[in-house]
């Protein structure tokens, strides 16, 4: 048997069989190893992140799930589409690898989620968000390295935002969020304060769909309602009204909330996801706010935060794009709202962080 002499930590020389300095050797070799698999693996599973998402949106698109409510074989669900039958088969497969659709002795059938949230005719249907934000976030990012080195480049931005169309699409689309259940968290908060059941009045501002203040009112007996948007927007937010039966208690206003009168004796003022237009403005806005509200009122702001100095969550990565192209970042430390609520005269300020289905939001709590 071979013999290998080598110094050990102290400088004497040993000899060991050569397989054991092998085995040495190909474990110190393999340490550096293991640590290089596991970085790889995190960038390839980036990638297989990427593929996924493009995989979802494909079965949307050709609505795959709108016939998977119930089993069939790929050759039915080729027909009833109008499909290439070989390649149905094969993109199923792959549905099912991503754990959306499952596959049972040949049969396919949406899994319990996507019957839920990926069939059209499902009053949770988010489909048509996801096809926005697609449109929106995933598209602009082939133009990051182009606007990094370049700078700013607000024309490569998919749709016009001067155009009502424009704002009534984003409008209906993140309404879907809303009704998914992204608002529940926050929603079961605010109906538990104790001020809850003395509200007479309250302010949903840019409130869009008006879904939130839509479903505040639904829990309170009496409680009437004014959601304020843009003009372009607020004929949306009517349909929402109406398909909710609330014309009788909720109401519209037009305007910019930046520059224009939002109303007066308001006992609740709520915000979602909104105040990011307002981030260079807050304590004017805030000052406006804290005006407009009855003595005792509160202001309640649901709103995504930064952390780690900028740096998490990942989900913000949806915001990059947009700030790349516009040149500015519009997002939110955690902190900074309640910060300056403060600082413009709200006598409390209780925050929490809260679970949403689509990532991690603060609820700041401010009282008059």
């Amino acid at each position: 048997m071979g013999i290998v002499r080598i110094n050990d930590t102290s400088g004497a020389t040993i000899a060991i069989p050569v397989f054991v300095a092998f085995l040495i050797v190909g474990y110190r070799l393999y340490e550096p190893l293991k640590l290089l698999m596991a970085e790889y693996a995190i960038l390839h599973y980036m990638n297989v992140s990427v593929k996924r998402i493009i995989q979802m949106m494909s079965g949307i698109k050709l609505g795959i799930f709108d016939v998977l409510q119930s089993p069939l074989r790929a050759s039915e669900v080729a027909s009833r589409l109008e499909l290439d039958p070989v390649n149905t088969e094969i993109f199923l497969n792959s549905l099912c690898i991503i754990d959306i659709v499952e596959k049972n002795q040949s049969f396919y059938q949406n899994m319990e989620d996507t019957n839920a949230y990926l069939v059209k005719d499902k009053p949770e249907y988010i489909g048509t968000m996801l096809e926005f934000m697609k449109e929106q976030i995933i598209d602009v990012m082939d133009h990051v390295p182009k606007l990094v080195k370049n700078g700013p480049d607000p024309g490569i931005l998919p749709g016009d935002f001067s155009s009502p169309l424009f704002w009534a699409e984003s409008t209906r689309s993140n309404a879907a969020w809303i009704i998914a259940g992204g608002f529940a968290p926050a929603l079961e908060i605010i109906t538990s304060l104790p001020e809850f059941n003395s509200w007479e009045k309250m302010l949903d501002l840019g409130g869009g769909s008006g879904l939130c203040c839509i479903s505040i009112i639904k829990a309170h007996p009496s409680l009437k309602g004014v959601v304020f948007d843009q003009p372009p927007v607020v004929p949306v937010t009517q349909e929402f009204i109406k398909k909710y039966n609330m014309e009788d208690r909720i109401e519209t206003m037009a305007g910019n909330y930046l520059e224009d009168s939002i109303g007066q004796d308001y006992d609740l003022i709520f915000a979602c996801a909104t105040l990011n237009f307002a981030k260079n403005n807050l304590d004017e806005l805030f000052h406006k706010i804290l005006n407009a509200l009855n003595p005792g009122g509160l202001f309640i702001t649901f709103q995504d935060g930064m952390t780690h100095d900028k740096t998490r969550p990942d989900v913000m990565l949806g915001h990059t794009p947009h700030a790349l192209a516009m040149g500015k970042d519009m997002s939110f430390n955690q902190g900074e709202i309640a910060e300056a609520m403060i600082r413009t005269g709200f006598k409390t300020v209780q925050s929490r962080t809260l679970k949403t289905p689509l990532h991690d939001m603060d609820l700041d709590i401010a009282r008059k």
